[in-house]
């Protein structure tokens, strides 16, 4: 089991990932209101002790939403949200590479996304920094795949299908975001 300063590095660099994931998404031409991030968890947050007060097993909620279009009125709009894992590795079977994704949170996300009508994307980076890392994005809805590491199971996503920020940011011009348009022109 991880120590309690593991799990605070765990903690923070997941957190600097979805800053450089939110700060991408600002470059790419979402502007600053439209994309909402939590905040950092304090050092002395007890999530388990959280947890247990609400009668939970665990939590799950995007970390990043970008909401509304140019619109008239107060009316929020939300145009999707961002699940931001950070990683070091992938996992190999049979030729193919995964990400890990335990099997509680993608059940929530895609209960979550079917429930709320919000459209979810996870946001995987991989590499040896949460701010240098490559980051691709996979919609909650694709294939979840059952994979063997040292004869242990596991599940999670195809690391070849995910779109990279350019497909992704194509992807999402298809889906209405004109604020994105200028990205893939320069």
């Amino acid at each position: 089991m991880a120590s309690d300063e593991e799990i605070r590095e765990k903690v923070r660099l997941g957190y600097e990932f979805h800053k450089h994931v939110a700060q991408l998404l600002l470059k790419r031409g979402f502007l600053e209101g439209q994309v909402s991030m939590r905040p950092p968890t304090p050092d002395d947050y007890r999530h388990k002790e959280r947890l247990e007060e609400l009668g939970k097993s665990h939590y799950s909620s995007p970390d990043i939403m970008v909401i509304n279009s140019w619109m008239d009125g107060p009316k929020l709009q939300w145009k999707f949200g961002l699940l931001c894992s950070y990683r070091s590795r992938l996992w190999f079977d049979n030729g193919s590479s995964y990400v890990h994704v335990p099997e509680y949170q993608a059940k929530d996300y895609a209960n979550i996304q079917q429930e709320k009508g919000t459209v979810l994307y996870w946001a995987v980076g991989l590499g040896e920094s949460p701010v240098t890392c490559e980051i691709r994005f996979i919609e909650v809805t694709a294939k979840w795949e059952l994979f063997t590491v040292n004869g242990f199971r596991k599940a999670g996503f195809d690391w070849s299908q995910a779109m990279t920020t350019k497909d992704f940011i194509v992807h999402r011009l298809m889906k209405g975001d004109i604020e994105l348009k200028h990205s893939v022109m320069a």
